[in-house]
């Protein structure tokens, strides 16, 4: 029922308390991604010092590529923006130092390709 919502535009999420695997493969085959996004990733909404914060990629994506990690950011912000109503948010690429240079090469590449999207960027340390 929900994928037929979300189909004929009447929905607008999709919420399972399934496994990622099960939820994901439901996603992918309606309503499908949008044009231009090769990979799909979930989104987790986690309470912060300031409200809550978004999430992306979750857990199920163990290979992504320099090509999906810079399409993310645009989708985590969007997100914010429309759920949480933050007018401008931040997008920060979790790395394991605050500066752009550390962390692995897939990390710095992406931030290179990140940096030049239209949406605030910063880094987290984690």
């Amino acid at each position: 029922m929900a994928r037929r919502r979300l189909r004929t535009l009447s929905g607008q999420a999709f919420v399972s308390a399934r496994n990622k695997g099960a939820g994901m493969a439901v996603g992918l085959i309606e309503p499908g991604r949008s044009t231009g996004i090769h990979r799909s990733a979930i989104v987790t909404l986690l309470p912060a010092a300031h409200g809550r914060v978004v999430l992306r990629d979750a857990g199920t994506d163990v290979d992504g590529t320099l090509q999906d990690l810079p399409q993310f950011g645009p989708m985590g912000s969007v997100c914010a923006h429309e759920v949480l109503g933050i007018p401008e948010p931040r997008v920060g690429l979790l790395n394991t130092g605050e500066e752009w240079c550390e962390g692995s090469r897939l990390c710095q590449e992406a931030y290179s390709l990140l940096k030049n999207a239209p949406i605030r960027t910063g880094a987290i340390q984690v």
